[in-house]
This record gives structure tokens, C-alpha cells and sequence, in this order.
């Protein structure tokens, strides 16, 4: 009757333990991890001239750096705020800038696109600053 008992804990516990060490060992890890693009390409919108230099104007802003915007995707009159280089999920060259205006703050993204140019991704909820 013990021996049953055992053999059934045994069954119970370590059957399950075992399978579950067994598929997480076969799993990648963390920085082995290289990033790729995704199959199907989202056609990213073009942007107007003006968006265009807007966007290189910021990328070419030392980090830190704040300076007035006349005009931007954001509105008129926006300070923006550099803030560091990083790489996207993508693997492109992308920046954060904050930008304030009428007592607003809000961050929002430049990125390189592959053919060198930077383009302007707007912020998902505006107002959402540091």
C-alpha cells in the first residue's frame, strides 16, 4: 500500500517537473536573441517635406540639447528636448525627444530609415511625458 502511495507521487511530481525542465531547456535565451524584421512590411506613409527636415533638424540635436520649433508635427512653437540614440526592436538608429508646448509634455520617436532619411513617429497618446 506505501509502495502504491509512493509510486503515484512519484507520478505526480516528478513526471510533470521533469517534462516542464524538458521544454524550458530547449527554448532561446535571452541574448542570443537577434532581431528581425517581420515577413510581411508595413508601408510606412510618406512624410511631407517639412515633417522630413523636422525630423533630421532633431536627429542632428546633441543630447540634451532644447531648442524652439516654429513649426512642427506637433504644432507651432514646440521646444524639444534631445534625449540619447538607441536601437528600435527593428534594429534601426532611433532617437526619444520630448517635446513641450501649451503646458503640455509629451515624448515622441525619429528613426533612420534604410535609405538614410529620418522620419517622424508620433507620440501614441499625447500629453504622456516623463
Amino acid at each position: 500500500m506505501i509502495l502504491n502511495k509512493l509510486s503515484a507521487l512519484v507520478l505526480a511530481v516528478v513526471v510533470p517537473s521533469t517534462m516542464i525542465l524538458t521544454a524550458c531547456s530547449s527554448t532561446p535565451r535571452g541574448l542570443d536573441h537577434k532581431a528581425t524584421r517581420p515577413v510581411a512590411q508595413i508601408e510606412v506613409e510618406k512624410q511631407n517635406a517639412q515633417v522630413e527636415l523636422f525630423s533630421q533638424e532633431v536627429s542632428a540635436m546633441v543630447v540634451g540639447e532644447s531648442r524652439v520649433f516654429a513649426q512642427s508635427p506637433l504644432g507651432d512653437s514646440v521646444t524639444v528636448t534631445a534625449l540619447p540614440f538607441y536601437t528600435s526592436g527593428l534594429g534601426e538608429e532611433c532617437r526619444k525627444a520630448q517635446a513641450q508646448y501649451s503646458e503640455t509634455s509629451t515624448l515622441f520617436t525619429v528613426c533612420k530609415t534604410e535609405n538614410g532619411t529620418w522620419r517622424y513617429i508620433a507620440p501614441l497618446i499625447l500629453g504622456e511625458g516623463l
